[in-house]
């Protein structure tokens, strides 16, 4: 039996609800007193999921894995991350940029209406290639991402690994960069060894890897240091 259909609930949190927040997605203190997520409902809706879609999915999985742990088999993909907007020649990654370039206008900050949002420009196809986003999702998701981190990268080099796209670790200081499969992990590689640490020779790095249900999942993995 396959269930088809949209979810969209409140539940009263654990601390009140701000002013700056409800004026973004105008949802007040009243609104969710003594309200409850109706979980059958939802794992209905998740039951027969083959894949879990977020427009950032490191944010949206760990946080429904700790209210939902029930999820902690599901396999997701990204789609700001996952899907080469840039290169197809869209104007940004926000969503209201996407649905933009799609000729739809998104004003909504609630989770239902994102998500419709999302369908919206996920059933297009991709601006240049022609390929359809759910399939190059489908690709992405049998992927491992890689966590790469540069360690002892020059400081002059800070301004440069930045707009590569990498990110200041403040705990380990050390900047990372997560690429989606081998590829693009090699490719970023021979950018460290060649414009980075200036060398022909192997580089020692350090690498966190996800997998299967691990992606997204802000799991605290070990890292490995290899020489490449």
């Amino acid at each position: 039996m396959q269930c088809w259909g949209n979810y969209g609930g409140l539940e009263e949190p654990k601390v009140p609800i701000t002013p700056e927040n409800s004026a973004i997605h105008g949802i007040t203190n009243d609104m969710v007193k003594g309200q409850r997520f109706d979980e059958a409902a939802l794992k209905a809706l998740c039951s027969e999921a083959a894949l879990f879609v977020a427009h950032n999915a490191a944010f949206d999985k760990p946080f429904m894995l700790r209210r939902f742990p029930w999820l902690e088999k599901s396999i997701w993909a990204c789609t700001f991350r996952e899907l080469p907007w840039t290169q197809e020649n869209y104007s940004g990654r926000k969503l209201e940029y996407l649905l933009s370039d799609c000729g739809y206008f998104h004003g909504a900050h609630r989770a239902v209406e994102d998500c419709n949002a999302l369908v919206h420009v996920l059933a297009q196809p991709l601006k240049t290639s022609q390929r359809m986003p759910f399939q190059v999702l489908f690709d992405s998701a049998n992927e491992s991402i890689y966590q790469i981190a540069a360690l002892k990268a020059p400081f002059e080099k800070k301004d440069f690994l930045k707009s590569k796209g990498f990110r200041w670790n403040a705990d380990d200081r050390v900047w990372e960069f997560e690429a989606v499969g081998f590829s693009e992990g090699k490719e970023v590689i021979e950018w460290l060894r060649g414009q980075v640490y200036c060398t022909t020779g192997k580089i020692m790095l350090g690498f966190r890897i996800q997998a299967g249900v691990d992606r997204y999942s802000g799991t605290a993995l070990k890292q490995q240091f290899k020489e490449v």
